[in-house]
């Protein structure tokens, strides 16, 4: 082979390792940067309002409940992808009714008409009828369903969807929109609307927020008596048998809005657990709190009890503030079939979100190659740094460090080293999380080697 052939030769192959060495570390980095699996499990589940019946002439005694719209998403990280959506709401069991009857009695029975549902590789189920509309969606990483009943201006709306991001977090969304509920001639609900979310990081660290209001409690012939101003004191209940409540405690007097006035028909809303009160001062409208005990007191004695079940953390997750409404319906005149008085109670805006989330450990995929980082001497010089050199390593907790003394060989030279300050390690890659790069590249590689095998062999024939 002549010296020019070798020459040529030379430079190919280095050139060729070169983009080797470039092209694996490329690889590995890709890798460590691949976020791990979690195990997780999560939930969503909303109802707009669920209202139960109870009166003596039900039979058993039992009470009736029903409602909607209703909407529920349950997805975990071993493939559990269940979505459904109801309007009306019957319950878990009523809907499995026909199926359950048709299989007894081996008679073909239609499935239940107002019910989407859908699970992990099924399409996504649309059902429609006449004043309502159900949607149940199982994605690979989103579950969702959503419930609506009426038309825009008089309708509502339930939707709870579970969704795992490419960062390793997972997010629970549950929510409630309605603009109208009547209950008989009795009151009106206008403007509800009920937020849960709930988001684990990567970690399993979990965020919590929520938020829940009824812009207006429509009650005909309801009468609100403001007082002049605050109460000066605040009792101090101790929840004790036995024990005495203490002193109440003294607090500054202020005057509330529009103090003594005593208002026919007000516009009474709830935001979060307090009553609010909008009236037009001075051209605009203005928006304000209340006394709650005035305005329960005004509801009560129209009729209606009203509660407020505050917010309460789970283990996993959150339940949002939902309100709840109870009143009575007269008993009809005497009969062979329904008598007595009827006790109705209504929750509203009821929602529940919560994410169990469980990191895993990322350790390297069988077979593959975990290179340790490369740490410079003491006193060594790193690119990039300046003359600054390279404090000495901190040893490991529990590690024995190295001795030092007069026995101790002498200090390695100064020199330039190409150092790798973070840990490289290559990990499992999941297809479809955004690194399906590497793949192609490790098939480049082999194309590189072949090319690289038939070059050298060309040119040193000649």
């Amino acid at each position: 082979m002549s010296q020019l052939a070798r020459r040529r030769a030379g430079h190919l192959f280095r050139s060729a390792l070169a983009l080797l060495v470039v092209t694996a570390g490329w690889i590995t980095l890709s890798a460590g940067q691949a976020r791990a699996e979690a195990s997780y499990d999560a939930f969503a589940r909303t109802e707009t309002f669920t209202g139960t019946i109870s009166n003596p002439s039900i039979p058993t005694g039992i009470d009736i409940q029903g409602g909607g719209p209703q909407a529920a998403a349950h997805q975990s990280s071993l493939g559990v992808r269940d979505a459904s959506a109801q309007s009306p709401y019957a319950g878990d069991t009523v809907p499995g009714l026909p199926g359950t009857g048709g299989a007894l009695f081996n008679f073909p029975v239609p499935p239940y008409p107002f019910l989407a549902a859908s699970n992990a590789g099924s399409s996504p189920r649309t059902v429609n009828y006449p004043g309502s509309t159900l949607h149940a969606e199982s994605g690979d990483y989103t579950t969702q369903a959503s419930s609506t009943a009426g038309q825009p201006g008089s309708g509502a709306t339930a939707a709870a969807k579970v969704t795992q991001g490419r960062d390793g977090e997972v997010t629970a969304v549950a929510s409630t929109a309605a603009d109208t509920i009547s209950l008989g001639p009795y009151f009106t609900l206008s403007d509800v609307r009920s937020l849960v979310t709930v988001v684990a990081d990567a970690t399993g660290k979990l965020t919590r927020t929520s938020t829940s209001s009824i812009g207006r409690i429509s009650v005909p012939g309801l009468d609100l008596n403001i007082p002049k101003s605050s109460p000066g004191q605040i009792p101090i209940p101790v929840p004790i048998p036995g024990v005495p409540n203490q002193p109440p405690v003294g607090v500054p007097v202020y005057p509330y809005p529009g103090g003594g006035q005593a208002l026919h028909d007000p516009d009474i809303g709830i935001q979060n657990g307090y009553f609010t009160l909008t009236q037009v001062m001075g051209g605009q409208k203005q928006t304000y709190l209340i006394p709650s005990g005035d305005a329960l007191a005004a509801f009560r004695a129209s009729g209606i009890d009203i509660r407020f079940q505050a917010p309460q953390e789970t283990k996993s997750g959150l339940i949002t503030g939902a309100y709840i409404f109870e009143y009575t319906i007269p008993a009809p005149p005497q009969n062979s079939y329904y008598n007595g008085a009827t006790r109705i109670s209504q929750t509203t805006a009821y929602a529940l979100a919560g994410v169990d989330l469980t990191p895993e450990a990322v350790t390297p995929a069988p077979g593959l190659l975990s290179i340790p980082p490369i740490t410079p001497a003491a006193g060594a010089v790193v690119p990039g740094r300046g003359s600054q050199p390279v404090p000495p390593a901190v040893p490991a907790p529990g590690a024995v460090a190295p001795a030092v003394g007069a026995g101790a060989g002498a200090a390695a030279p100064t020199r330039e080293l190409i150092v790798a300050e973070p840990a490289v390690r290559a990990a499992a890659i999941k297809v479809g999380h955004g690194t399906d790069g590497p793949y192609l590249a490790v098939t480049g590689l082999g194309v590189l080697g072949a090319l690289l095998a038939v070059g050298v062999r060309v040119v040193g024939g000649r």
